[in-house]
């Protein structure tokens, strides 16, 4: 550790950034670690380690993050994030309490806690809307007087030189500070004063810190960081275990957090990669004035799908966002090769070789600048494979997809495409006699 930075009475970056009103029962303590070639423990190791030793501490909810966004801001969405939607807030509570006791027994999940955990007391006022209908008051008459009693009310105002100050009208605090002060708030009803004890009861209970809505209906939220597992089989154990709760009419769970984003956006970025195979063969199909010889060229691209993921495999990395950005970057990089010696295959038939004559010909020279071209591209991203570095973890399997694929697509194109090659040349060749082209 390199450095601690405390805050109390902000239980968050939004909090302490002001964007939340202040916590005093919480405390936040950032800390930020010496450089990654400096100590053997990644973040998420060094977080694993923290909760082992903070879990024993009496009377303390410690949660432990450790943030994998690109700046480290801590300002992303939990990893996990399971939204229970209903209408009645005591039984949003009782299946929140059941699911999070599911969510506890998937391998993987940490720092459980629901948008409810956090309630705080408070004194509720109970109206008997009987007795307070008798003395001539409705429960909107009686929030009225304990407002103005307790949080005053502006009379008038008072202006100094252009300046206007409030005069606030409120019992003193002496007579404010107990909850029999407040059971002994003098009310205006019709028939003369009441006293607060005889129409309403005072009680202390928790309540929510804030009620959620969305779509119109109350919702649960239950958060949870990861450990040891992906997001993907995680969310997948999780979904499996809630997916078996027998619910009640109108209650229903969803998915947010980082398993949204990432759903999201491997949507788009599946988009993007038929795109780029489309435009990759279209560009081809102009190039070389054929239809079938793409599809030789083409053949590479499964042919690097194979070698990416044995190469994530080998490595123990998961198959993420930068790794599906690495497949898009890849598609075009391995016809490339392919597309120097199928090149050069149609030079030497067009200067009057055969067929098998131009690919016998033209693999042995093509071979040296296919070799060169694909090792200076895997040699590149060697590197930033290893994930040397601070933050390097999350660039690495994009290199990983890369240096897989690429190194995979080249041994075994230099061999498949010149078959394929060959082989679509002779259904052409087919195909056009029986048209009576040839």
């Amino acid at each position: 550790v390199e450095t601690i930075f405390a805050s109390i009475g902000a239980g968050s970056h939004e909090a302490r950034a002001g964007f939340g009103g202040a916590e005093p029962d919480r405390a936040l303590i950032d800390l930020l670690l010496v450089d990654r070639s400096r100590r053997d423990r990644s973040a998420a190791e060094v977080a694993e380690e923290l909760r082992r030793r903070l879990a024993g501490i009496p009377g303390a909810e410690i949660k432990v993050e450790a943030p994998e966004t690109m700046f480290g801001s801590g300002l992303a969405s939990a990893p996990v994030e399971v939204i229970l939607k209903g209408d009645d807030l005591d039984t949003l509570k009782s299946i929140a309490d059941r699911a999070r006791a599911e969510m506890a027994q998937v391998p993987g999940v940490r720092d459980l806690e629901t948008s409810l955990d956090e309630g705080r007391p408070e004194a509720r006022v109970v109206v008997d809307r009987e007795r307070a209908a008798a003395r001539g008051l409705t429960v909107a008459a009686v929030a009225s007087g304990i407002r103005s009693a307790v949080q005053g009310e502006v009379a008038t105002r008072y202006r100094v030189e252009g300046t206007e100050i409030d005069v606030r009208a409120q019992l003193e605090k002496s007579s404010r500070e107990s909850l029999i002060d407040l059971e002994n708030v003098t009310l205006a009803g019709p028939a003369g004063p009441v006293k607060l004890r005889d129409v309403a009861r005072v009680e202390i209970a928790e309540g929510p810190v804030a009620i959620q809505r969305r779509d119109q209906a109350r919702v649960v939220t239950i958060t949870a960081n990861l450990a040891g597992r992906d997001l993907n089989s995680v969310m997948k154990d999780i979904r499996q275990r809630l997916g078996a709760m027998a619910l009640p009419p109108g209650y229903r769970f969803e998915y947010g957090g980082e398993a949204q984003e990432m759903a999201e956006s491997f949507g788009t970025l599946g988009t993007a990669l038929i795109l780029a195979v489309l435009l990759v063969y279209m560009i081809l199909a102009i190039q070389f004035e054929s239809l079938a010889q793409p599809l030789a060229l083409m053949l590479a691209v499964p042919v690097a799908v194979t070698g990416m993921v044995l190469g994530l495999l080998l490595t123990g990395r998961t198959f993420n966002v930068p790794a599906f950005i690495g497949v898009i970057v890849a598609v075009g990089v391995v016809v490339k090769n392919a597309i120097v010696l199928i090149d050069y295959v149609n030079q030497l038939r067009a200067r009057g070789l055969t067929r098998d004559e131009a690919i016998m010909q033209a693999g042995p020279i093509r071979l040296r600048p296919v070799l060169m071209t694909a090792g200076t591209t895997i040699l590149a991203m060697f590197p930033l494979a290893l994930g040397i570095g601070e933050g390097a973890e999350l660039e690495a399997p994009l290199a990983t997809v890369v240096v897989g694929g690429l190194l995979f697509s080249t041994l075994v194109s230099l061999i498949l495409v010149p078959v394929v090659y060959a082989i679509l040349d002779d259904w052409g060749s087919k195909v056009a006699r029986r048209l009576g082209y040839r």
